[in-house]
């Protein structure tokens, strides 16, 4: 399985996109999205500190012998601290008020994909050539 990724600034002036990749184990892929909220108040701190959390929740807590549920409950876990986290942040900085991230991951072992999303982030399956969204969007 390989696993790739890039971000696209658009026409913003700054990229609030952060993307991480890394294989858990010789059959194991894990991918993660965060795009902070690109009006609100420090979105690209938002999005790195929600990757990072994630991302190191993940690496630090996956095992080889996980079923399925025990994926589910660690993509979960790892979000739900992230939100803490970045929650907290913007309660103690008054210039970060507001600011927020979205997040989509995704990790994949032997061809099963367990998927988190929050917000406008979206997965996608690409099978047969074709693309199809998989995830919901959240909206206030």
């Amino acid at each position: 399985m390989k696993v790739a990724s890039k971000t696209n600034i658009g026409s913003r002036k700054e990229n609030q996109d952060r993307v991480k990749t890394a294989y858990l184990n010789d059959r194991t892929v894990f991918a993660i999205v965060c795009d902070g909220m690109g009006g609100e108040n420090a979105g690209g701190f938002a999005s790195e500190l929600a990757i990072n959390t994630v991302f190191d929740r993940v690496i630090s807590g996956f095992r080889d012998d996980f079923d399925s549920n025990n994926i589910k409950n660690l993509l979960k876990s790892a979000v739900s601290a992230a939100n803490a986290l970045v929650r907290g942040a913007a309660d103690e900085d008054p210039s970060k008020e507001g600011m927020g991230t979205t997040c989509v991951a995704a990790i994949v072992r032997d061809g099963i994909v367990h998927m988190v999303n929050v917000g406008d982030s979206r997965g996608y399956i690409f099978d047969n050539g074709c693309l199809n969204q998989v995830t919901v969007d959240h909206t206030v």
